[in-house]
């Protein structure tokens, strides 16, 4: 029983050397995250950083631990530095924040895009610190920046061939529009989302285009130059052209379609005004046809009778 029993002396020890063992472990941890990482204390001190910090930066510990959070003026923005000073003061005191996005200044002037993830630490339930996460962001931002411009791209060479740019969910509901659809239909945004074209459309018009869509949508083909008839909020009638893509999720599920419509209403009307123009042009060349054939026929007998006026003639002349 006595063997097996340690001394106070034996037991602090061995609770300092496990103490030892835990710090050595946390700062090897802390030191190789790929997150920058820095501690403050909740009097706003510096008490680390890690060497992904002094990597993103540029800038060493020594200049920074030890040192008030005004020391990382130095490395932000002057709207980097009031937001964190602000964040930081709020979540001393105990309130919950969500991730933000700051800039910090490297030692060489330029600047990096970071994501800001802030935990409190605690004893015995009283805030007495936090440990920030600094996340390099750069990359993503540069990819957002570039599908922002190409998604930019494509809705202004969509708009310079198409009057507007729509997608449809799986229900065929308008889930967005862009362009000129007030200009074409009179409708607001807020009157289009939620509808579907169909709303939009005669009722012989509708029954029309739904069989047709409803053939193209259950093979999960594009929409290719759709022409329909639209009322629009004013009553006029337009006439549009139909063009869309299918939009598959990655279980090979039609989720929508995506695409564009072109006001053709002037060109339909320069059509129909064609076709009427034909049609009355053909009508007088028939009517032609009839006058013709008839003064033809009538000249026709005219020779005929001229012949036998003639013929006549020439008899009473041998007779005498």
């Amino acid at each position: 029983m006595w063997g097996r029993t340690k001394s106070k002396t034996q037991q602090t020890d061995n609770d300092q050397g496990d103490k030892t063992i835990s710090d050595q472990r946390y700062y090897t941890i802390f030191d190789n995250v790929a997150d920058g990482l820095i501690g403050i204390s909740k009097s706003g001190r510096i008490t680390e950083i890690n060497k992904s910090l002094e990597k993103m930066t540029g800038h060493s510990k020594k200049d920074f631990v030890g040192k008030r959070i005004t020391a990382l003026r130095s490395v932000l923005t002057t709207e980097s530095y009031l937001k964190i000073a602000k964040i930081f003061t709020k979540r001393m005191a105990g309130e919950k924040l969500d991730l933000y996005e700051i800039q910090i200044k490297k030692k060489d002037g330029s600047l990096v895009d970071v994501e800001i993830n802030a935990k409190p630490i605690k004893e015995n339930g009283q805030v007495v610190g936090e440990i920030v996460s600094i996340r390099n962001i750069t990359e993503r931002k540069e990819m957002q920046t570039a599908l922002t411009k190409s998604k930019n791209r494509f809705r202004d060479i969509s708009l310079n061939v198409a009057d507007w740019i729509w997608e449809v969910d799986k229900d065929g509901k308008y889930v967005f529009v862009s362009g000129k659809y007030k200009e074409i239909l009179g409708y607001d945004k807020e009157e289009i989302i939620g509808k579907t074209p169909f709303d939009f459309m005669p009722p012989e018009e509708q029954e029309r285009v739904g069989k047709i869509f409803e053939e193209i949508s259950s093979k999960k083909e594009p929409i290719k130059n759709l022409k329909n008839w639209n009322i629009s909020k004013q009553g006029e009638r337009i006439y549009l052209d139909t063009n869309g893509f299918p939009i598959i999720n990655d279980k090979g599920e039609l989720t929508g379609y995506r695409g564009v419509d072109i006001n053709i209403t002037g060109q339909k009307q320069a059509e129909q005004e064609l076709d009427t123009a034909f049609k009355e042009l053909k009508k007088r060349n028939e009517q032609l046809e009839i006058i013709n054939e008839s003064m033809v026929g009538r000249e026709l007998k005219m020779v005929e009778l001229k012949i036998k006026i003639k013929k006549l003639e020439n008899d009473l002349e041998a007779k005498n």
